[in-house]
């Protein structure tokens, strides 16, 4: 059933990370509005300047002069691992005796900034008797972060999470995470790694394991990516292997139905192509996959019955375009500066599904990927959709669309206020078993219990004000204040459509540190109202802790 009365749902994340606001690295910036959607000029006949060297320049958490004024700077200095000079070099997209390339330079700068690795990274110029030198400069974050966290709800509910993730172990750049987990369905241990340039080579290593008490699952991956607009080529393998259950939900004004599956899964893919326009602009990529998948959902009172292996392959093919377009900005989804993708971005490709390969009829699935944005003043829009389908003899076998957008108004670039509307729906057909549309708790409307809404239909949306206010209180902690309104809801098609809201306030707190956007947490509290609210007795207050939502 439903939790019923007071809705509580509390998430409390601990982090080691110690915030404080730091100072700007020395040196001109020539990055300092990062956006490579203008191409450098080319009507001067004079010869570009030639690169003649790289310096690298990576700076600890703390600076000197913080470190001489507090033990604790000291002492985090002393435990942190810088990271290696060698992990910043292979993220270079430039190369000494090349031309002076400003594209290069600033996409050399947000693939630095993605690792969330850094809390700053300028590139600079320096002339030195004809010489000119590009300085990377850069300064740690702190990626070793201790995970404690608690959730709970009025019906009993417990949610909880005791671990660490670590970003940059050793200072080599590779991710590791090892956490034990207590889910509102499930518990056990998660441990997952990613090791990023396998012996220094361009190979990516990676993989998780999941040992639940309803079943265990793990994933892997290996190959080479894309990693940037100038890659020429990618060739990826990649798996997946399960025995657990899977819950599916039905949820209504008053109770929540639930049915379980046994999902047994052993799936490998493998995926490559090649870049016939590939520079820092734009690209253009085309190239083939095959997967080979033995997957079936069984309903838990039947997982005694003999049932058969299902094994099906599929092959296809793929062909992507995108022209580069990042917006650097802070004070949006954290305290620390992120790049906001507003590239139009455009991807097709089909699978086919032979009776040969194991399915029942012949089979195409096409699917679309399409976004786009766009700058609004000190602020931006952008939005996506995302289509996909199988046709066979029958028709339509499944499908699904979903799509989302979002607006961020913000006064000017130093603002510390954003004004964010952001919406998404969707709609499936035929969805595996848990793949369906799952609203509440953790995710928007963020007031509401776990499985509030549940369905293959979906539409939800959220107006919230953020007020970016203090940066590092006691040199420790960064604090925000936030006002929101959240609306939305899930069905199954045939049901009629279900919606709840809920509006409040609330407190953001980060570390101006921590590297990467996602590490601001939040404490909300809201008055719930609307469909998802009929039936229930006693208060309508919701009082949330967690993550902070990135839009």
């Amino acid at each position: 059933m439903l939790p019923r009365g007071l809705s509580v749902a509390v998430s409390i994340t601990a982090s080691l990370a110690l915030a404080a606001a730091s100072g700007s690295l020395p040196g001109q910036h020539l990055l300092a509005q990062d956006t490579i959607s203008e191409a450098p000029s080319e009507s001067s006949d004079a010869p570009a300047a030639i690169v003649d060297t790289i310096i690298i320049d990576n700076r600890d958490i703390f600076d000197e002069a913080q470190a001489k004024s507090n033990f604790l700077f000291r002492l985090a200095n002393a435990l942190h691992i810088n990271t290696r000079p060698y992990v910043i070099r292979r993220e270079v997209l430039f190369k000494q005796g090349e031309p002076l390339d400003s594209l290069r330079l600033a996409e050399t700068a947000r693939n630095l900034r993605a690792r969330r690795l850094f809390t700053q990274v300028t590139i600079d110029t320096v002339r030195q008797d004809d010489r000119l030198a590009a300085v990377i400069r850069t300064r740690d974050g702190w990626t070793t972060t201790p995970r404690i966290s608690l959730s709970f709800a009025s019906d009993g509910t417990t949610t909880a999470v005791l671990g660490v993730t670590d970003r940059n172990l050793l200072g080599t750049g590779n991710y590791g995470r090892a956490w034990w987990v207590k889910g509102v369905d499930r518990s056990g241990f998660v441990l997952q790694t990613a090791l990023r340039r396998l012996g220094g080579s361009p190979m990516t290593l990676g993989g998780g394991v999941f040992l639940l008490s309803d079943g265990t699952a793990g994933n892997w991956a290996t190959g080479v990516p894309y990693r940037a607009y100038p890659d020429r080529n990618a060739l990826m393998y990649d798996g997946e292997a399960a025995d657990r259950r899977i819950l599916q939900f039905r949820a209504t004004n008053i109770a929540l139905d639930t049915t379980a599956y046994q999902r047994r899964a052993f799936t490998n893919r493998l995926n490559g192509g090649i870049a016939p326009i590939s520079n820092p602009k734009e690209y253009l990529r085309v190239g083939g996959t095959a997967e080979v998948r033995n997957e079936i959902y069984i309903l838990r009172q039947d997982t005694a019955l003999a049932i058969p292996d299902t094994i099906t392959a599929t092959i296809g093919g793929y062909v992507g375009y995108s022209r580069a377009d990042f917006n650097l900005v802070r004070y949006v989804n954290g305290f620390g500066q992120e790049d906001v993708n507003l590239s139009r971005s455009l991807h097709l490709s089909v699978k086919v599904t032979p009776e040969a390969f194991g399915w029942e009829s012949f089979g195409v699935g096409p699917r679309l990927d399409l976004s786009a944005g766009t700058r609004l003043g000190a602020g931006y829009a952008r939005g996506w959709v995302v289509a996909n389908a199988l046709f066979n003899s029958a028709g339509l076998d499944s499908g699904r669309v979903v799509f989302g957008a979002t607006v961020a108004a913000r006064p000017g670039p130093e603002s510390r206020h954003v004004t964010v509307l952001s919406v998404r729906g969707g709609m499936q057909d035929n969805p595996p078993p848990g793949g369906e549309f799952d609203l509440g708790f953790n995710v928007l409307p963020r007031g509401f219990p776990p499985h509030a809404f549940v369905g293959t239909r979906s539409l939800s949306g959220t107006l919230e004000h953020r007020w970016y206010a203090w940066d590092g209180i006691l040199r420790v902690i960064n604090v925000g204040l936030a006002a929101f309104l959240d609306y939305g809801g899930a069905w199954y098609s045939g049901q009629p459509s279900r919606y709840g809201g809920n509006i409040g306030m609330g407190l953001r707190i980060g570390s101006g540190l921590s590297a990467g956007i996602g590490r601001t947490a939040r404490i909300d509290v809201a008055y719930l109202f609307g469909d998802g609210v009929t039936g229930r007795t006693g208060s309508r207050w919701s009082f949330s802790l967690g993550p902070s939502f990135v839009f």
